[in-house]
């Protein structure tokens, strides 16, 4: 953090927290009078919770405060019959992380690393997330209130 510039704070928590913030009060308006189920699931991060490394900068706070802005909506929402939850994802190697670390054999050391340490010997995919999205949004759902669940294949054991 000593070396990160302020303006990449400001970016990771303009991203990461306040785009979800303004994105929740300008939904709603659309959604508090719906008379189907409504839900809102934010995607934040197992660094959001657990396992800190030494690098993650802003990005694990802007994390955090997300969570703690999705719980702070499923106790102000309740009165519209909103559910507010978050998913917490671990290490999902995609696109972005490609772009953030262009060194194909760091990247692929990491991506393995990170692999062999978690006990399901593999790393998360965008459909696992896609999956308990999918999940929390549906009818088999509806007692979730206030949860960040964290999908991480129990690397937060080790």
């Amino acid at each position: 953090m000593k070396d990160y510039p302020v303006e990449n704070v400001e970016e990771v928590l303009n991203t990461n927290l306040l785009g979800p913030i303004l994105i929740t009060k300008a939904f709603l308006p659309l959604i508090k009078n719906s008379p189907h189920e409504k839900q809102i699931i934010n995607i934040s991060s197992r660094m959001g919770i657990k396992k800190l490394i030494p690098t993650v900068g802003a990005y694990a706070p802007s994390k955090a405060g997300l969570i703690r802005f999705s719980q702070a909506c499923a106790l102000e929402f309740s009165e519209y019959g909103i559910r507010v939850n978050s998913v917490c994802p671990g290490f999902t190697p995609t696109e972005l992380l490609h772009k953030a670390i262009p060194d194909k054999e760091e990247l692929d050391q990491i991506i393995l690393n990170s692999a062999c340490s978690n006990p399901c010997k593999r790393n998360g995919t965008p459909e696992d997330i896609a999956n308990m999205v999918s999940f929390m949004a549906s009818d088999r759902c509806t007692f979730m209130n206030s949860e960040a669940i964290v999908i991480d294949g129990g690397s937060n054991l080790g």
